[in-house]
């Protein structure tokens, strides 16, 4: 898919160009960190359409990580699996993380300079600009809050590692005189004497936080008529945006969203169906960019329940087996009014569950329920995940009917997900890959049937997915399923 991208780009003329951090594209093709990309502003809406023509979802950054002419997209590879972020720029906006205070005029410049890359069908700038706008991010962007001079202080080092990597495998490419009539002749920048200092240090490795804050300042002057805000301002918004980054951090809200849509998304199926696995693959796969968790909507264990449990009489009703039938019959009752309020407490805290996830649904998170409780289960026994007063007791009185119907009612509360992925497996491989759930033959072969009324339920959006096949086809099949629904929610 990225290849027929990119050379569909190209071969297109649309300009543009992989702007920075090149020396990381091999993890860029292989998802592993974003792609990003800087298009000619007029060009944007033939590129839109090729986006959309590739099945890329356009997703939003969090308001405070959010910049105009700046978008995001995510694309889908159906061969490998793979998601892949795009961070599309039609203006070169750069400086520190929470603000972004600069808003540099060089972007025909990169895109003139740029031309195919020898190793990736993708087009990138001339060594020299790429190293001449690289030690501008990196000045730009050094910090000088209290914890960066104390860090400072103590001889941690000043640049990320990764920085360090790029500057010197950027350096031995360059060719300085160039370099300097590149920043004379195009730039019109008198600013080499600060990448001067700055690489000498570098190479003495003596740079300290107090050396980059001098490099920050004479290098802010000369670019002080491309700043967005005034220093004042800039740093009010800076410290509101990080405020409110690390407040959505700590609520697990912090990643971008699907600007058009929100997703719950069920997955059922028997033991041994991969369903579990599919949970943790899909909540990893989506987790990379976009806010997402997964709630457990399958049995649960409150203290109320454990209180019950421990009240049911089943040892007295054992040892009055055959002995005395009326005390048999009372404590019998006694244990199935129990049970009944242990499985009303049950469909209570599967509606607390609900409630939680569809609060964080409608913040905007994507939600992966393992499991799901549903009225469809109705006629289904107590082994599925729907009613299960009528299905457990059987002394039915007039009181445990009233018991059930309240259970019906709670889970009635429960609208269905979005979308559900039924995982289908024969008993034969469930026992298979699950051979200590032997002695359970008879209620998995009981669930496989029960979720047959799903897949014969047109109260769902269901998509049924053989999983039978091995566990990597399998997550790909989930893969595209969901993939295939946003794509037509977006």
């Amino acid at each position: 898919m990225l290849h027929k991208y990119f050379s569909e780009l190209n071969n297109k003329n649309i300009r543009y160009s992989h702007w920075k951090s090149n020396i990381r594209l091999a993890k860029s093709f292989k998802g592993k960190t974003d792609f990003d990309l800087l298009f000619d502003i007029d060009s944007k809406k033939e590129v839109e359409e090729i986006n959309c023509k590739y099945g890329f979802i356009r997703v939003k950054s969090p308001k405070e990580k959010s910049y105009s002419n700046i978008e995001d997209y995510l694309g889908f590879d159906s061969k490998s699996g793979g998601i892949f972020h795009f961070h599309i720029h039609y203006r070169l906006v750069t400086g520190r993380s929470e603000i972004k205070n600069y808003n540099l005029p060089f972007e025909s410049i990169i895109l003139d300079s740029s031309s195919e890359n020898k190793k990736y069908p993708i087009k990138t700038p001339s060594f020299e600009i790429e190293f001449i706008i690289l030690l501008i991010r990196v000045i730009l962007k050094t910090e000088f809050g209290p914890k960066e001079i104390l860090t400072g202080m103590l001889g941690f080092d000043v640049l990320p590692k990764v920085i360090e990597r790029e500057i010197l495998e950027l350096k031995t490419l360059v060719n300085f005189e160039k370099l300097q009539l590149i920043l004379k002749e195009d730039f019109s920048l008198h600013i080499y004497p600060i990448f001067e200092s700055f690489l000498k240090d570098f190479e003495d490795k003596n740079i300290t936080r107090f050396k980059m804050l001098k490099l920050h300042i004479l290098l802010a002057n000369k670019l002080s008529k491309f700043k967005r805000h005034n220093s004042l301002i800039a740093n009010i918004i800076m410290y509101k945006n990080r405020f409110t980054f690390f407040y959505k951090l700590k609520t697990g809200n912090s990643k971008k969203n699907l600007p058009n849509s929100n997703l719950s998304l069920g997955l059922l199926g028997v033991d041994g169906s991969g369903k579990s696995t599919s949970v943790q693959i899909l909540n990893s796969w989506f987790s990379w960019k976009l806010n997402s968790k997964t709630f457990y909507m399958g049995k649960q264990n409150t203290p109320i329940m454990r209180l019950i449990s421990f009240f049911r009489p089943r040892a007295i009703i054992n040892f009055l087996r055959g002995k005395s039938q009326n005390l048999y019959s009372f404590f019998e009752k006694i244990d199935d009014l129990l049970l009944s309020f242990r499985f009303l407490e049950l469909a209570r805290k599967k509606d607390s569950i609900y409630r939680v996830a569809m609060h964080q649904r409608n913040r905007g998170q994507i939600i992966i329920f393992d499991r799901y409780p549903t009225n469809v289960f109705a006629s289904a026994t107590i082994t599925m995940d729907g009613p299960k007063i009528l299905g457990a007791i059987k002394n039915k009185t007039s009181f445990i009917l009233a018991m059930s119907d309240l259970e019906s009612r709670i889970l009635n509360k429960i609208s269905l997900p979005d979308i559900t992925l039924l995982l289908n497996v024969s008993l034969e491989n469930s026992l298979a890959r699950k051979p200590e759930h032997a002695r359970k033959e008879n209620i998995i072969k009981d669930k496989i049937e029960a979720l047959k009324t799903i897949t014969n339920s047109t109260a769902f959006e269901i998509k049924s997915i053989d999983s039978n096949r091995s566990r990597d086809e399998v997550i790909l099949d989930v893969k595209k399923n969901v993939w295939s629904y946003l794509r037509k929610t977006a």
